[in-house]
């Protein structure tokens, strides 16, 4: 029985390093970085015809 409450206990933490990826804040500002990158370069490339 102390296995199962143990293997239980383990699953479900669930802070720290263990959070989901999109609520670790290095992620989100990663994420949101590369996504204003890529549309600076899809307006820039517009601008020549590509």
């Amino acid at each position: 029985m102390k296995k199962k409450q143990a293997v239980k206990k383990i699953n479900e933490v669930n802070s720290g390093a263990f959070q989901p990826m999109m609520d670790q804040p290095a992620v989100r500002s990663a994420l949101l970085l590369l996504g204003a990158i890529g549309l600076f370069a899809t307006e820039y490339l517009m601008l020549f015809g590509y």
